[in-house]
């Protein structure tokens, strides 16, 4: 365990899941629907934000990440499915379509995660 405090390691996040959000408009339909401020999400960014339904309970916490033509929510494997039936739900004739990619999420932890990513490319 030393190790990996010291250096860098990896682990399965199995309980994790992606949906891709794909469309011109899924920047002003997610930013609608979650709690934080999604509009302002660079490229590369991310940030928290919750999902609630009507009644003002939380349906789900995701990461929500910004790529060049989509929006990435990482959220727990066990809402996906719930969070994609509400998103249709609101859709609404919104250009926006939803996707679940079959991947796998992988974290990276220690002190050198940041350098150990940087060089398998990722920054």
């Amino acid at each position: 365990m030393t190790t990996v405090r010291e250096n860098a390691g990896w682990c399965r996040l199995d309980r994790l899941a992606l949906i891709r959000v794909k469309g011109p408009n899924r920047v002003k339909f997610l930013h609608n629907l979650l709690s934080n401020d999604i509009a302002g999400l660079a490229t590369g960014q991310s940030r928290l934000a919750a999902l609630m339904n009507l009644k003002g309970q939380q349906i789900a916490w995701m990461r929500v990440s910004a790529e060049a033509d989509a929006l990435v929510c990482e959220l727990p494997i066990a809402v996906r499915d719930t969070v994609i039936e509400t998103f249709v739900h609101y859709k609404v004739g919104a250009p926006v379509r939803f996707e679940k990619p079959e991947t796998v999420v992988f974290g990276v932890l220690g002190a050198k995660a940041a350098e150990m990513l940087n060089a398998c490319g990722f920054t």
